[in-house]
């Protein structure tokens, strides 16, 4: 059996799919050996005969759709097992879809000469730093210079994803110079952008939407959850349920990307629960109050002191941060950041050798999360052992 087939074997083994019985014995020797042996005794079957070369590539192929083919086809059945357009086709039975990729959006300064126009539609761009490509954003409207020689324009990025996020003063460029203006700035972040929903994020909303069916639709905790989940651009959701007779069901909410809410995904989110649109489709009960809310930052630190092999400290800065931020926004249900957990992402990322003097937050303690707040890493510094470690 060739490498390539041995390897999809292999990939499908540690998924913790079950494989009927009728599919375990498949292997390309047993049954070109059943071939052979349905044959008159008086057939030379031997290897390198014509019969034996005849029938093994049929062997080979039937081996191949038993043990690979016919179980990937089986496992589309199920949402745990399915992925991309058949992850989709699960959804759409349920009445879902996957959240599409946004553009991000912003304001874009011109300034220039008095009456100048700028036309919907013009393109203008970040700079290339690092070989990394500029990004280019659209006006939205078209726009005059006024005699106080600057004007506010909207922007998108005209690429969709986190790609098009960019900090303050980086859109700076004209793609074609246009006579009359004479500077582009963003005093502002361009943000709201975000990616296409991902199979795994997909999987988990359908498998929570089964899991609901009837149970609840009443407006308890896990069904405010599931409705802002299912808005667009939202990335986490924590519910607070009403402390009194106000009636107030506080949902504190992120964006895809997992940083704060902006202003008008919270509404969107509120308006889809609330039915404000459409009183009919109002998701919440009828004495109910939502207040849609962006959390506050809870800046987190850390500090160490490592030992690397064949990386650098500005490698392991990336590698950590991306691997932190991912657990900090699971931590928000349990409420606190475990000491030992932060101990076990350091040690985990290829290349750390070992550390000592970990301190979170300046302590070795566990750290509370705070009332209506998501933790971000404000900053992690290492520092090397011995120097001459660093690869």
């Amino acid at each position: 059996m060739d490498e390539e087939i041995l390897e999809m074997i292999e990939e499908t083994d540690e998924d913790d799919f079950q494989i009927p019985e009728f599919l375990e014995e498949g292997s390309e020797e047993e049954i070109h050996n059943t071939m052979l042996g349905e044959l008159p005794n008086d057939i030379d079957v031997s290897e390198g005969g014509y019969i034996y070369d005849l029938t093994r590539p049929t062997a080979m192929e039937i081996s191949r759709m038993k043990q690979f083919e016919l179980i990937e086809a089986l496992k589309l059945i199920w949402p745990r097992f399915a992925e991309g357009i058949y992850l989709d086709y699960h959804a759409e039975t349920r009445g879902l879809e996957r959240k599409e990729a946004a553009n991000a959006e912003g304001i874009l300064t011109i300034t220039g000469t008095p009456g100048t126009v700028i036309e919907s539609g013009s393109v203008f761009t970040t700079e290339e730093i690092n070989g990394e490509d500029a990004k280019e954003y659209e006006t939205l409207e078209e726009a005059r210079i006024p005699e106080l020689g600057s004007v506010e324009v909207p922007i998108q990025c005209v690429e969709a994803g986190t790609i098009g996020n960019s900090a303050v003063n980086t859109i700076v460029l004209q793609q074609s110079t246009k006579e009359g203006i004479t500077g582009v700035t963003n005093y502002v972040p361009i943000s709201g952008g975000y990616g296409e929903e991902d199979d795994d994020s997909l999987r988990e909303r359908i498998m929570e939407y089964d899991q609901s069916q009837g149970i609840s639709f009443v407006g308890n905790i896990s069904d405010y959850k599931r409705w802002a989940e299912s808005v667009d651009g939202v990335g986490s959701v924590h519910v607070i349920e009403a402390k009194d007779s106000s009636g107030i069901v506080k949902i504190v909410v992120t964006d895809a990307s997992g940083n704060p809410a902006e202003q008008d995904l919270c509404t969107r989110v509120k308006d889809y629960i609330m039915g404000t649109d459409d009183p009919e489709k109002r998701l919440a009960p009828v004495n109910a109050i939502v207040e849609v809310k962006p959390p506050q930052k809870q800046n987190i630190t850390v500090e160490a002191n490592v030992e690397l092999e064949d990386i650098t400290i500005d490698e392991l800065q990336t590698k950590f941060k991306a691997s932190i931020q991912d657990y900090l926004k699971k931590v928000v249900e349990e409420g606190k950041i475990r000491y030992t957990q932060i101990g076990n992402i350091l040690g985990d990322i290829p290349g750390v050798y070992d550390y000592s003097g970990l301190k979170l937050n300046g302590g070795t303690a566990n750290v509370q999360v705070e009332a209506l707040s998501i933790p971000f890493l404000e900053n992690a510094d290492f520092q090397l052992m011995d120097e001459t470690s660093q690869g």
